[in-house]
């Protein structure tokens, strides 16, 4: 699995905001790829820097309503798009927002909006550290939907590629993943076929709740 379980009550707190009153949330800005973070020295203003530069879209959640309103709102703009997660608690958070979420992708498309959890997020780099043992994810198409939306929180946030590999060991020990991919956005592939379209990150801080 993707998360543990201060994850799962998170996601269980996220899922809860969709039954509270919303009025106190925020509209998001989606002109401006980067907002609501303000100390420069952060790791996370690092990562968002980087990943920007690379074509990906940053949108920073004060709190788990706050993220609730910006999700919804940025999913229903897509509005032929197909979502899909292979990952039981964001399908089910889904669902709860009123966002149908099957759990395969049955054939590639330019249509096709995956959701996904993540490992880590590097600072240095602006990367993003996915797994297959996110879920049991065993297939990289998964990763290369047209658009790719990735739920991560602020302690995720690593500095380097090398703490992200040593965080995996730490996490997972003998249970290694088959499968780890390395995202950096839009534009980080070479290969135009062997990437999404559009990679967006919303970074949750849960300490805002």
């Amino acid at each position: 699995m993707g998360f543990n379980l201060s994850k799962d009550k998170i996601f269980n707190k996220i899922r809860s905001a969709s039954s509270t009153v919303q009025g106190a949330a925020r509209t998001p800005d989606f002109s401006s790829p980067i907002y609501c973070l303000d100390q420069p020295e952060d790791p996370g203003v690092t990562f968002a820097e980087h990943f920007t530069r690379a074509g990906g879209t940053f949108i920073y959640c004060e709190s788990t309503v706050h993220f609730h309103n910006a999700f919804v709102k940025f999913v229903k703009q897509k509005k032929n798009y197909t979502a899909y997660s292979a990952e039981t608690l964001i399908s089910d958070m889904a669902g709860d927002f009123g966002i149908k979420c099957q759990n395969k992708i049955e054939k590639l498309s330019d249509n096709n909006l995956f959701i996904s959890s993540c490992e880590s997020l590097l600072a240095d780099s602006g990367s993003i550290i996915v797994s297959s043992n996110q879920q049991q994810i065993q297939s990289p198409s998964y990763y290369h939907a047209n658009v790719h939306i990735i739920i991560a929180f602020v302690d995720q946030v690593l500095l380097s590629r090398g703490d992200g590999i040593r965080h995996l060991g730490e996490k997972y020990q003998k249970n290694s993943p088959s499968l780890i991919s390395i995202i950096t956005g839009s534009k980080s592939s070479s290969n135009a076929e062997q990437r999404p379209k559009e990679v967006v990150l919303f970074l949750i801080d849960e300490t805002g709740n």
